[in-house]
């Protein structure tokens, strides 16, 4: 069962985890439905290793401003914004004596 865990913890697929287990995906499914506590095993698994990944990208964010730039966008629903708005008018002058008619 650690082993289901740890490829879990990896976000490892149905079908890898069998693979790593030297069988069938239908028999691991199997097991699986006869067994409740393999999908807590590997539902416990797959929460860990978001953990981790949130661990290791918030330690990214303290040197790496791409990282730090990416979790307040997605985190914290910062976003880029332009201002487009034209706030003010625009004079044009022209001397007329350097004018051509």
């Amino acid at each position: 069962m650690a082993s289901i865990r740890a490829l879990a913890q990896i976000d490892a697929t149905e079908e890898e985890i069998a693979s790593v287990l030297g069988v069938a995906t239908s028999t691991f499914r199997e097991f699986k439905k006869r067994e409740p506590e393999v999908a807590d095993i590997i539902e416990r698994g797959r929460a860990e290793g978001r953990v981790s990944l949130r661990r290791t990208m918030r330690r990214m964010a303290e040197k790496n401003p791409a990282m730090a730039i990416f979790l307040a966008k997605n985190k914290l629903g910062m976003a880029d914004k332009v201002d487009t708005k034209n706030t003010g008018d625009i004079t044009i002058i022209v001397d007329a004596e350097d004018a051509e008619c």
